[in-house]
């Protein structure tokens, strides 16, 4: 709680990368690799920065530009919080899954549903 912003240098796939929800549930901008889900759930430059898998000078980069941007680092938080607390708090997930169903229930695909719903 006490850190000023997360690091997520995943190399491979994650479906749902709870540590990253977790991080902006704790208003905690995340640094994270642009792979796998990650980018749809790390807005670049809005609650977080990406930065290129197995490139350490752009992580470094991201790190450094971070951390010396103690205010951006509290906005972007702030922000990450409130997409927590929009997109993924029970309050507003269950009705989206509950929309899901019934599209499936109507016979319409899960995919399109999905990411019509999240975004």
């Amino acid at each position: 709680r006490g850190s000023r912003f997360t690091i997520f240098p995943a190399i491979c796939y994650n479906d749902c990368p709870m540590f990253l929800l977790k991080s902006l549930a704790f208003a905690k901008p995340v640094v994270a690799s642009n792979t796998g889900s990650i980018p749809e759930y790390v807005d670049d430059g809005i609650d977080g920065l990406l930065f290129e898998p197995g490139n350490p000078a752009d992580l470094a980069e991201k790190i450094t530009y971070l951390y010396r941007k103690p205010v951006l680092a509290k906005k972007m938080g702030v922000a990450g919080r409130l997409k927590i607390e929009n997109k993924f708090s029970s309050g507003s997930y269950y009705p989206q899954l509950l929309k899901i169903y019934q599209n499936l229930l109507e016979g319409d695909k899960v995919e399109d549903n999905y990411h019509h719903q999240i975004n």
